[in-house]
């Protein structure tokens, strides 16, 4: 058994197994970084997002990113990520969890906690987030 790729785009690779008679699916999306800042007093940051691809509605999430980014670390994509979408910096980032189970949908995600945040804004290539 061996999978081939019968699909690649930017974010997401479909492949299909032969096992007998059966043709098994899988999707494997680009590895990514979710971010759950902190403030001094306790409280989680969400942000606030509106994509007109999605139909313009709003959503509440945690920063989050795929590392797409080229000789960034996923640590370094989860600061970027921060600054970009919260319009801060973090003076610690604590791995907190990764997720990477292999069934039909491969989600890998790697969970960062944020604490010591610092105004610090970047320009997000992705769009405004509200």
């Amino acid at each position: 058994m061996s999978e081939k790729t019968v699909y690649q785009g930017k974010f997401i690779t479909v492949t299909e197994e032969a096992a007998g008679q059966l043709t098994f699916e899988r999707a494997y999306l680009k590895p990514s970084v979710q971010v759950i800042p902190f403030t001094e007093d306790g409280k989680v940051l969400l942000i606030k997002e509106r994509r007109l691809v999605e139909g313009g509605i709003s959503r509440w999430h945690f920063v989050a990113g795929f590392c797409d980014k080229p000789g960034l670390t996923p640590e370094e994509v989860a600061q970027e990520e921060l600054m970009e979408e919260a319009g801060f910096r973090a003076d610690k980032l604590v791995k907190w969890h990764v997720l990477n189970h292999k069934h039909s949908l491969i989600v890998p995600i790697t969970y960062y906690l944020a604490y010591g945040l610092k105004p610090m804004k970047k320009d997000n290539p992705d769009g405004p987030v509200i």
